[in-house]
């Protein structure tokens, strides 16, 4: 029951990025991205994945993925702050233990997503478009390597551990929000938030591969730049682990503060 409930959710997501594909595709020559494609023998599949990942024309589909996250594992979370079904649970297991068995199921639950997801929009794109594989990527962008495989792998492999951390993410919001029909939007409302306030910041000073390190866009794709534009190669890969550690450090850092108030609010009760 469990595993078909997971399917469901990943099925669910899958036509929903197939038929964003579709649409695309149906309307490329709006995007300048879709548009090269069939003239630029250097455009693959990969560099078309990318860029239906990088929002810099269609953001759409990260607000599909923003919205599908909250639902994969931790809304049943919410549910059980709402109900306060959690408190039998902590006062069986303790808190820590709790919240501890509640990170590793957000990891557990969402690590393999990216990996489907990706395959599954490589096929697609290769039967509806162009070759996975082209045979040069450096007149378009090179992202990280310049090797179409090589690129997919590391960019799968971030991926993995990004989405891992919004699923934590929403993990801490499902503890914050005590309402379900607030909370599945509150990835997308903090992501779009915290980056218009980059966007502002980046505007008054000249850092912007700093600021670029704290959107959350990039835990969603690994390197994807939709406000600021950041030279692909090695100064990207090291943004892509700044913000990484930064958003763990960050996480570690809110859940023990809610570990300590509830600590807090169990004393009050005593």
């Amino acid at each position: 029951m469990k595993n078909s409930n997971f399917i469901q959710k990943l099925a669910i997501l899958l036509a929903l990025c197939l038929l964003t594909l579709i649409y695309l595709i149906k309307t490329g020559s709006n995007y300048l991205f879709l548009l090269d494609a069939p003239h630029n023998k250097s455009i693959s599949g990969v560099v078309l994945l990318y860029e239906l990942y990088s929002g810099r024309e269609f953001i759409i589909f990260n607000f599909i993925v923003l919205l599908a996250i909250p639902f994969i594992s931790n809304f049943k979370s919410c549910m059980y702050g709402i109900t306060g079904f959690d408190r039998m649970i902590v006062s069986r297991i303790g808190r820590k233990n709790y919240y501890k068995n509640c990170v590793i199921k957000s990891i557990k639950d969402i690590w393999y997503f990216p990996i489907i997801i990706n395959i599954f929009l490589l096929i697609m794109i290769h039967i509806f478009y162009v070759p996975i594989f082209g045979p040069n990527v450096k007149e378009y962008g090179m992202y990280f390597f310049n090797s179409d495989v090589i690129n997919i792998f590391f960019i799968t492999f971030i991926q993995i551990i990004g989405w891992s951390l919004l699923n934590i993410i929403c993990f801490v919001f499902s503890q914050i929000i005590k309402n379900k029909f607030a909370y599945p939007f509150a990835l997308l409302i903090f992501t779009i938030a915290l980056t218009l306030f980059l966007a502002i910041v980046a505007s008054i000073v000249p850092y912007d591969f700093i600021l670029a390190i704290f959107t959350p866009f990039t835990l969603l794709t690994s390197g994807m730049m939709g406000l600021w534009y950041i030279q692909p190669g090695l100064s990207m890969i090291i943004i892509v682990f700044l913000s990484l550690g930064i958003f763990g450090i960050l996480i570690l850092i809110t859940l023990k503060f809610l570990l300590k108030d509830g600590e807090i609010y169990v004393k009050k009760l005593c």
